[in-house]
C-alpha cells in the first residue's frame, strides 16, 4: 500500500489511526501530512471550532491539561489523556480549537443565557461542589435564583431548571404562594415549611423564589351596601390576630359585610364560599327563612323557620335558605281570609282597640277579618280569601258565606231578620 499525502489547511485538523498500535492522534494544520502505510485517516480535514464571546459548548470526555491549562497531557502511547465520563464547558478562548480523539461536543455551540430585567433563572445543583465565588458548599438538589439583568455562564455541576418572570402585584392584590421546600422567605423573613401557603401583598414586581410556587393571584372582594360574602375556615386560626379576636375552627362559616371591611383579600386559611347580594323588602314584603342563623352559637338552627317583614335590607347568613319574596295580603273591610291551624300557637289581635290573646288549637279553622295587612304565621295555612256576600259599611255589618251546607233560603232568611231588626 502506497503512502498518501494529505493537505490540512490552517485552522483544520485530522485524526490519524496507527493500525499497528491502535492509537489515534490529532494533527493540526497547516500541514501536508504524509499518511504512512500503517496509518489511516479516521477524520478527514475538519474545521476547528470557534466559540464567540456570547457562546459556549459542552465537551464530553475532555482532555486533561497541566496546571497552566495549556499543555495537553499525553500518555506513554502518545495519545491524549481524557477525563472519561466527565464533561467540560468551554467559553470564548480567542482561538479556534480542535477536538482530540475521544472528545465530542454535546449538542452544538449554543448562545449564553441572557437574563433580562425582572427575570431570574432557577438553578439546580447536580452534584455537591464548592462555589468559589461565595465559598459556600452546595449540595446536590439545592436550588437558587440568579437575577437579571445578567448573563449566565453555565457550570457542569448545575443546570438551569427554568426561567421565571416577575409578577406585578397591583394595589389591593396579592400573590398566594406555596412553599415547595423548607426555607426562609425573602420578603417577610419567616421560616416556611413545605406545603405552607401565605400571601405576598407588597406592591411592585415580584419573582418567585426557587422554593416558591404560585397558587393564584388573589383579587379583593369589594363589600358595599349591595354585596357581602360568606367565608369558610380551611383550618383553625385566630381571626383578628393571636393577641385577640375570634377563634375560627375548620368548617366554620360567617358573613362579612362592609361594616367588617370594605376590601377583603382572603388569606390561605379561609375560602370565600359565595358572594351574597342584599335582600330588599318593601313595606308589604316578607320572606320565610329556613334554618335561621343563631348569633350565639354561630350556627344555623336546623329545622327552624322565621318570618322577616319589610321594610328592611339584610344579607342571607351562612346555612340559611330564603324563600321567594312574598307580599302581605291586603284585606279591605269586606275581605277575610279563611285559615287552618297546622300547629298550636298563641295568637294576638285587636278587638275594639283592645289586644286580645287566644290559643289556636291544631286543626281549627277561623277567619281573619280586614281591614289589615295580613302575613300568615308559620303555624297556619291559608285556605282561601273571601268577600262578604252582604256588607253594610255604615253599620259595619259583613256576612261571609263559609257554610255551603246551609241552603240559600236560610241565608236569605237570616239577612231579612237582621235588616228588620236594624230598620
Amino acid at each position: 500500500m502506497s503512502m498518501v499525502l494529505t493537505k490540512v489547511p490552517p485552522f483544520h485538523y485530522i485524526h490519524v489511526l496507527d493500525t499497528n498500535i491502535q492509537i489515534v492522534k490529532m494533527i493540526e494544520g497547516p500541514i501536508s501530512y504524509l499518511v504512512k502505510e500503517h496509518e489511516k485517516i479516521v477524520i478527514q480535514p475538519t474545521k476547528m471550532h470557534v466559540i464567540q464571546n456570547n457562546e459556549y459548548c459542552i465537551i464530553e470526555s475532555p482532555v486533561i491539561r497541566d496546571q497552566d491549562k495549556k499543555t495537553v497531557l499525553i500518555d506513554k502511547y502518545g495519545q491524549a489523556k481524557l477525563k472519561h465520563g466527565s464533561r467540560e464547558i468551554r467559553f470564548e478562548s480567542g482561538e479556534p480549537f480542535p477536538l482530540y480523539p475521544g472528545e465530542s461536543i454535546v449538542g452544538k455551540i449554543s448562545p449564553l443565557t441572557v437574563i433580562l430585567n425582572n427575570e431570574a433563572i432557577v438553578i439546580r445543583a447536580l452534584v455537591d461542589f464548592l462555589d468559589t465565588k461565595t465559598s459556600k458548599l452546595i449540595s446536590a438538589g439545592d436550588e437558587w435564583l440568579m437575577y437579571g439583568p445578567a448573563t449566565y455562564k453555565p457550570r457542569v455541576e448545575e443546570y438551569v431548571k427554568e426561567i421565571r418572570k416577575a409578577f406585578i402585584v397591583k394595589p389591593h392584590n396579592a400573590l398566594k404562594i406555596m412553599a415547595t421546600n423548607d426555607f426562609k422567605d425573602k420578603v417577610y423573613k419567616q421560616q416556611r415549611k413545605s406545603g405552607d401557603e401565605w400571601l405576598m401583598a407588597v406592591e411592585g414586581p415580584y419573582i418567585l423564589d426557587a422554593y416558591e410556587k404560585l397558587v393564584e393571584i388573589v383579587e379583593p372582594y369589594v363589600l358595599d351596601d349591595n354585596n357581602s360574602i360568606h367565608v369558610v375556615a380551611n383550618r383553625k386560626f385566630m381571626d383578628g390576630g393571636n393577641d385577640g379576636g375570634i377563634e375560627r375552627k375548620k368548617g366554620d362559616k360567617w358573613l362579612l359585610t362592609k361594616q367588617d371591611t370594605t376590601l377583603f383579600i382572603p388569606q390561605p386559611c379561609v375560602t370565600v364560599e359565595k358572594v351574597v347580594p342584599v335582600t330588599t323588602l318593601t313595606q308589604l314584603d316578607y320572606v320565610i327563612i329556613t334554618d335561621p342563623y343563631d348569633e350565639e352559637t354561630s350556627a344555623p338552627l336546623l329545622g327552624k323557620k322565621k318570618i322577616v317583614r319589610g321594610p328592611k335590607n339584610f344579607f342571607q347568613k351562612p346555612g340559611e335558605t330564603i324563600s321567594v319574596i312574598k307580599q302581605a295580603l291586603i284585606l279591605e273591610p269586606e275581605d277575610a281570609v279563611y285559615v287552618k291551624v297546622l300547629e298550636e300557637f298563641e295568637d294576638s289581635f285587636f278587638v275594639n282597640n283592645t289586644l286580645k290573646n287566644v290559643t289556636r288549637k291544631s286543626g281549627t279553622k277561623y277567619l281573619v277579618y280586614g281591614p289589615c295587612e295580613y302575613v300568615p304565621p308559620l303555624s297556619v295555612q291559608v285556605l282561601k280569601k273571601t268577600k262578604a256576600i252582604i256588607s253594610n259599611e255604615q253599620f259595619q255589618i259583613y256576612i261571609f258565606d263559609l257554610m255551603p251546607a246551609i241552603s240559600s233560603l236560610i241565608i236569605l232568611l237570616l239577612i231579612y231578620l237582621i235588616l228588620k231588626f236594624l230598620f
